[in-house]
């Protein structure tokens, strides 16, 4: 490989390795575990990043389908391994706010990921890695520090999310509003770096929808009840008592991993039946909107009217939720305005001009068109606004992911990387200097 075009000779010489070996790319997120090789349109793994983990009697040395065993603990990793119901399993997520926080846990998820869907050797393929913008310094040497000692792989990149995802679109500069299961950001990027002091944050996301959907049922007095309960159940008319039979012999499960399968039955209602309105929301219109039928796990079914429409309403405006009352939350058109005004005069225009949507959350029904109505009206008279949102629900859930396929792909990137022989001499502290 010769010098990378237009960047006169490479000071480095570029990463080599043999043509065949593709780089992987992971993007763990709150909700789910996305991984990949770069050059490929979609990641060949998506699984839920919450595990079930048991701690396992002494001597039960077998590893079957998703379980890894650490020091005593049994990790249950992915879809078919968490959904099994079993006496005392808990569940737990290795992150927190966005950033690693069980180390333990991580190594399990990868290790699943390594031997289950790639499918290969840590040390044949170099690793993208994203990122929260806010990940500290401390965690960012810990993990480069774990893949090249514990997975010796060959080189190493970390990269922001919100970077990755304006790649994928295309843009080096943008604002990208992420809204996914636990938090709304907007995340000022500028020539393919992250403006930090631009970075606004909200707790209204899929989360916070899951939970309104929750009171919802309490207050139609509608029982949550998860499929792994459930032997049969008889169709019943609309609006009677569910008529169905509980499996005999369930095990005992916890109330984290109850919670957990109760949460999946949400968040197939809330994908299904909610509806962000096109303007505030206003009883009257709610009252005329077409009704959503809506069957649960357990066969009870009936429409859902105005609090289709009312419950997403929290994220555009929290000023009308039960709950928040006097509360400083800011909805997702205030997130992205306040975020823009936190920056650089000069670039706002190119930040007005690219607003990237993505993040799991968006896809419900409605969503970016509201975003747009509420952002024409507050945007400046002298700015011109562009909302980018892809139409594939793929490409929404896993831009990160994609932009990372993309960048890892480059010619221009391979010199890019941390090469083993750079940490090695640089130790660790290199991922600052060399990772923006």
């Amino acid at each position: 490989m010769g010098p990378a075009l237009g960047l006169g000779p490479a000071p480095l010489l570029p990463l080599v390795l043999p043509d065949e070996v593709g780089a992987l790319v992971f993007d763990i997120g709150s909700f789910s575990v996305r991984a990949g090789y770069a050059g490929e349109d979609c990641p060949k793994a998506d699984f839920p990043t919450t595990v079930g983990l048991l701690a396992a009697e002494e001597g039960g040395g077998l590893e079957l389908e998703g379980e890894k065993e650490k020091k005593g603990k049994i990790f249950h990793i992915d879809t078919n391994a968490l959904h099994v119901p079993r006496d005392g399993a808990e569940v737990m997520s290795p992150l927190k706010n966005g950033m690693i926080e069980d180390w333990e846990c991580f190594r399990a998820i990868l290790d699943h990921t390594y031997s289950k869907h790639v499918k290969s050797e840590p040390n044949l393929h170099p690793v993208l890695m994203s990122e929260a913008p806010w990940n500290t310094r401390a965690k960012r040497e810990k993990l480069t520090e774990l893949m090249f000692e514990q997975y010796n792989i060959p080189a190493f990149f970390l990269c922001k999310t919100a970077v990755l995802t304006a790649f994928a679109n295309g843009r080096s500069t943008g604002l990208v509003l992420d809204s996914g299961a636990t938090h709304t950001t907007a995340i000022p990027v500028h020539d393919g770096y992250v403006l930090q002091q631009g970075i606004v944050k909200s707790p209204l996301a899929g989360d916070f929808i899951s939970m309104q959907c929750r009171e919802l049922f309490q207050e139609m007095a509608i029982d949550i009840i998860p499929p792994y309960m459930i032997a049969a159940k008889e169709p019943v008319r609309e609006g009677a008592p569910p008529n169905w039979k509980k499996k005999e012999k369930l095990p005992q499960v916890s109330k984290s991993w109850h919670n957990y399968m109760c949460n999946e039955v949400i968040q197939d209602f809330q994908a299904s039946v909610l509806q962000v309105s096109d303007s505030p929301y206003d009883e009257q219109v709610a009252a005329q909107m077409p009704t959503v039928h809506y069957e649960m796990p357990n066969g009870y079914n009936t429409d859902y009217g105005a609090e289709r429409l009312r419950i997403p309403e929290g994220l555009f405006d929290p000023s009308n939720v039960k709950g928040l009352s006097g509360n400083t939350m800011l909805g997702v058109g205030h997130v992205v305005t306040t975020s823009i005004g936190m920056c650089d005069i000069d670039i706002r225009p190119g930040l007005y001009g690219s607003v990237i949507v993505t993040g799991g959350n968006t896809l419900l029904q409605g969503f970016t068109d509201r975003l747009n109505r509420e952002l024409s009206q507050k945007t400046p008279p002298s700015m011109r606004l562009k909302l980018i949102a892809s139409n594939s629900t793929m490409e929404r859930k896993f831009s990160p992911w994609i932009g990372g396929s993309i960048l890892a792909s480059l010619g221009t990137f391979q010199q890019m990387w941390i090469s083993k022989q750079e940490y090695e001499e640089g130790g660790k502290q290199c991922v600052e200097r060399k990772c923006p």
